[in-house]
C-alpha cells in the first residue's frame, strides 16, 4: 500500500492543500473580528463553508460512482485555488463568506471521494488506508498554522491567501501526474446514478440513524473547533495570534495521532467500540475545558479532538461496510452530508446558547448530546450492522 503510486499521490496532494488550509483557517476568525469589531458572526465561517459542502455531497458522490473519481477530485483542487484568490482580494466580511462557500464546493470531493476510493482499492485494510490519508491530511493542517506564525511578516496582509492558492494548484498537478484512471475507476462507471440516489435514502431511513446522528454531532464539533472555540479562546482566555496557532496545531496533531492508532486497531477489533469511546472522550473534554486556565484548556481540547478523530475514522469505515463497492461514492456523500449538516448548524446553536446563558454553557449542552449518542450506540444491538472490521 505504501508503495502504491496513486496512494502516495493522493496523500501528497492532500498534504499540500491542507497545509494551505491550516494557514488560512487560523487567521479567518481574526479577520472577521477585525472587520466587524466582534466575533458574533464568526460562526458563519463554518456555515458558509457547510452550505455548499452539504448541497454538493450526494450529487458529487453519485456522479463519481458513474463517471469515476479522479476528474471530480482534481476539479475540487482547482475550485479551492479560486477560493484563495477571492480571499486575497476580500476586504469585506461578505467576500470572505463567499470565499468559504466556494471553498466548501472544492473541498467536498477532497473529503468524501478519497475515502471511497481507498475503501474500494484496499478492502482488507480500509480503515488503515483511510487513516493514513486522514492523518497526512491533518498533518498538513497542523503544519500550516506553524508556518503561518514562522513567516507572519512575509505573509502579512492577504499574501497568505496566495500561498494557499499556489498549494492547491500544486496538489492538482500531483493528482494529474500520479493518480491514473485504473480498475477502480472502470468499475464505478457502470453504476446508474438513480440507483445510488435510491440507495442513499434507504441508508438514511434504515437502522443506521444513530451512527449518522453521531456523525452529525462530529461535524458540529469540528465546526466548533474551527470557529466558536477560537472566538471563545480569544475573548475569554485572551489568546494572541501566536497562541491561536498553537491551539490549531494541537488540534490537528491530536487528530493525526488518532488516525494512525485507530485505523489498524479498528480493522482488527471492530468499529463500534472505537465509535463509542471516541464520543465519550470528546464529551468529557468539551465539558471541562472552559473551567481551566489557558494552556490546560488547550491540552484538554487536544483530548477532545483525539476523541473526535477516533470516532471519525471508525464511523467512516463502519458506514463504508454497509454498501457494495459500486456505491462507495454515494455512501461517502451520505456520511459527509450528515457531517456537513452538523458543521453548518452546530456552531450557530452553540453560539446562541453561549450568548443566551453565558460562556461555557453551549459546550456543556453539546457534551450532554454527544454522551447520549455514545450511550445509545453502546445499547444498539442491531445485528444487521457490522461490528467487526470487514464484516457486513
Amino acid at each position: 500500500m505504501l508503495r502504491d503510486k496513486a496512494f502516495l499521490g493522493l496523500n501528497i496532494a492532500a498534504f499540500f492543500m491542507m497545509m494551505g488550509v491550516g494557514m488560512v483557517v487560523a487567521i479567518l476568525p481574526q479577520k472577521i473580528i477585525e472587520q466587524t469589531g466582534s466575533g458574533d458572526t464568526a460562526g458563519f465561517l463554518a456555515s458558509a463553508f457547510a452550505v455548499s459542502y452539504i448541497i454538493f455531497q450526494i450529487p458529487i458522490g453519485s456522479l463519481a460512482d458513474k463517471i469515476g473519481f479522479k476528474s471530480l477530485l482534481v476539479g475540487g483542487y482547482y475550485v479551492c485555488f479560486s477560493a484563495g484568490i477571492l480571499y486575497y482580494i476580500a476586504h469585506t466580511p461578505g467576500l470572505i463568506f463567499m470565499g468559504r462557500f466556494i471553498q466548501g464546493i472544492g473541498e467536498a470531493p477532497v473529503w468524501a471521494l478519497v475515502p471511497a476510493m481507498l475503501s474500494v482499492k484496499f478492502p482488507g485494510m480500509r480503515a488503515r488506508a483511510i487513516g493514513i490519508y486522514t492523518a497526512v491530511f491533518h498533518m498538513g493542517l497542523a503544519i500550516g498554522p506553524i508556518l503561518g506564525v514562522m513567516f507572519q511578516n512575509a505573509l502579512a496582509g492577504n499574501r497568505v491567501f496566495l500561498v494557499y492558492s499556489s498549494l492547491c494548484l500544486t496538489g492538482a498537478f500531483v493528482l494529474q501526474t500520479m493518480v491514473k484512471t485504473g480498475k477502480t475507476e472502470t468499475r464505478v462507471k457502470k453504476n446508474p446514478m438513480t440507483r445510488n440516489i435510491r440507495t442513499t435514502f434507504q441508508i438514511i431511513f434504515s437502522k443506521n440513524i444513530i451512527p449518522l446522528t453521531g456523525i452529525m454531532l462530529h461535524g458540529a464539533g469540528y465546526g466548533a473547533f474551527i470557529t466558536i472555540i477560537p472566538v471563545f479562546l480569544i475573548h475569554h482566555k485572551h489568546f494572541s495570534p501566536s497562541a491561536m496557532g498553537l491551539f490549531f496545531t494541537v488540534f490537528y496533531l491530536s487528530v493525526c495521532v488518532s488516525q494512525f492508532c485507530t485505523g489498524p486497531l479498528s480493522d482488527i477489533f471492530g468499529r463500534k467500540k472505537f465509535m463509542v469511546s471516541g464520543l465519550l472522550i470528546a464529551a468529557a473534554s468539551l465539558a471541562s475545558f472552559p473551567s481551566f486556565d489557558n494552556w490546560t484548556a488547550v491540552w484538554i481540547l487536544g483530548f477532545a479532538s483525539l476523541g473526535f478523530g477516533i470516532f471519525y475514522l471508525s464511523s467512516l469505515a463502519y458506514l463504508n461496510e454497509v454498501v457494495p463497492d459500486l456505491q462507495k461514492g454515494t455512501i461517502s456523500g451520505v456520511y459527509f452530508l450528515f457531517w456537513g449538516i452538523g458543521y453548518f448548524g452546530g456552531p450557530l446553536i452553540i453560539n446562541r446558547i453561549e450568548n443566551s446563558f453565558g460562556p461555557g454553557y453551549g459546550f456543556y449542552v453539546f457534551s450532554i448530546l454527544i454522551s447520549c449518542i455514545g450511550f445509545l450506540l453502546t445499547a444498539d444491538r442491531d445485528k444487521s450492522c457490522p461490528t467487526r472490521g470487514g464484516v457486513i
